[in-house]
């Protein structure tokens, strides 16, 4: 997934709405891409386990693997870029 958002990023294409926003407040904020993808994502994983439990008296389809995704996606984005950065540099 980093990957793939990292190469998105990178070819500067239309991004799908959850990168578009961390984009957009990346460049008004003049914050580190992945900073602000971390913070979104947390935010929604976090959202979202609010909403399940208020409305579902449970925490549904929220596990560890979703709660490490959220952190590890913004990390691995930020190494990718730099070895992108390297290979594939922005004119």
């Amino acid at each position: 997934m980093a990957l793939g958002v990292a190469f998105e990023i990178r070819s500067k294409s239309i991004p799908l709405p959850g990168e578009g926003l961390v984009i957009a407040v990346s460049v008004v904020s003049r914050q580190p891409f992945y900073r602000i993808k971390i913070g979104n994502d947390v935010t929604m994983v976090v959202l979202a386990a609010i909403l399940g439990w208020f409305f579902l008296n449970e925490i549904y389809g929220i596990r560890e693997g979703t709660v490490i995704s959220a952190f590890l996606v913004g990390i691995l984005v930020k190494f990718i870029s730099k070895f992108l950065d390297r290979i594939w540099p922005i004119k």
